[in-house]
């Protein structure tokens, strides 16, 4: 039956007036009992239920509240009735977490945080890791701009065990980081997390592989290429820093020579010995290890000074002395290999010391002087 409305809520303000505080509450439970869409005499019972010392039915009322203000729309009133329950309840957890939802759609990321942290706090307390691991993952979902809470959230993924995940929002973080030219290298290293937790991860590789690429360290885009056009670029690359260095393109011929000629007259003298009885490989080795460092310390000295007077380009310098050097030592030791490899299969040695040896000793020269070029010449 229909209640007279106005009586009745006349009625419950006198009685709250006269302190019968019950009495008033049941007058208002007849109102929201006729009238279950009146939000605010549920208000006015909520704070009724506060004032009686009825803590949960007061929370009761404030939460069915809050919940109708958020789905018409209006969070910010909603905000204000959680706020309400926290301070009836401060360790309220669908209060925190939805007040900290709140904030975070107004972009009130500090306050946001510090409920967060509070239910996190709650959590642990608790005993609660799990549910403490999930705020943890919420709260470094809050601002888009906070990289270092949105790797820990990652983090907290990991922890529970969702290594899919964290592998997802580890992606993400890093093409934000590399879309701005500044934060190459952080987001090298939250790809480089984002691999030890997933090596065959193929995007977390190309996503490496064209930061590198794209930042001209091409010996570790290399190491992340697995495709044949990717291996392509990277040798574009070192077509194009060759290019774009003339000079370089100048001085290659000699390094490939040089290299030539060292490793020529090792076999010669190699072949000729092996000729004449048994050769101690490691003997051999050592040997030619100490003429090669002595050969392409003295050429990388003497070339690269001379190099360095003559041009006053001292990056270009280094850059060809250590190729130089490095070749000829290298040179040594493939001129050693071949022809005892040879005759330890019972081949003739001299059949290792003629083209085979020539193309191998080029290539390795070729591959050695791009690499120091690439390294030396940023730095």
């Amino acid at each position: 039956m229909p209640i007279d409305r106005a009586l009745t809520l006349r009625n419950a303000e006198k009685l709250i007036r006269q302190g019968k505080l019950d009495a008033g509450i049941a007058e208002y439970l007849r109102i929201v009992e006729d009238s279950p869409g009146d939000w605010n005499a549920k208000n006015t019972l909520g704070d009724l239920y506060a004032r009686a010392g009825q803590t949960e039915k007061a929370i009761e009322q404030f939460t069915e509240i809050a919940d109708n203000l958020s789905e018409e729309g209006s969070s910010a009133k909603a905000g204000a009735i959680f706020k309400k329950i926290l301070k009836l309840k401060p360790d309220h957890e669908r209060a925190l977490l939805q007040v900290a939802e709140i904030l975070a759609n107004q972009k009130l990321y500090a306050d946001a945080r510090t409920h967060l942290n509070t239910l996190i706090e709650l959590r642990k307390a608790k005993g609660d890791a799990r549910g403490a691991l999930h705020a943890r993952v919420r709260l470094g979902s809050l601002d888009p701009e906070d990289y270092d809470a949105r790797l820990e959230s990652a983090r907290a993924r990991v922890e529970m065990g969702d290594k899919a995940g964290a592998v997802h929002d580890l992606k993400e973080i890093a093409a934000e980081l590399a879309a701005d030219k500044g934060r190459q290298a952080q987001a090298i290293d939250v790809l480089r997390e984002a691999a030890t937790l997933n090596p065959e991860d193929e995007e977390v590789k190309e996503q490496l592989f064209d930061i590198y690429l794209a930042g001209g360290e091409l010996l570790r885009a290399r190491e992340y290429a697995t495709s044949v056009d990717q291996f392509r670029s990277v040798a574009s690359a070192f077509e194009a820093s060759l290019k774009n260095e003339v000079a370089l393109a100048f001085f290659l011929p000699l390094v490939v020579y040089m290299a030539d000629a060292v490793g020529t007259q090792t076999e010669t003298v190699l072949v000729r010995r092996l000729a004449y009885g048994e050769v101690s490989l490691w003997e051999q080795l050592a040997r030619e290890l100490a003429i090669g460092a002595s050969i392409g310390t003295t050429v990388a000295v003497v070339a690269g000074g001379g190099l360095w007077l003559w041009n006053g380009h001292p990056a270009l310098a280094i850059v060809v002395g250590a190729s130089l050097g490095v070749t000829a030592v290298v040179a040594t030791i493939m001129a050693s290999l071949l022809p005892m490899g040879q005759a330890r299969l019972g081949a003739d040695p001299a059949l290792a010391s003629g083209p085979v040896a020539t193309v191998v000793q080029d290539i390795l020269s070729v591959g050695i002087y791009l690499m120091i070029a690439t390294v030396l010449l940023p730095m």
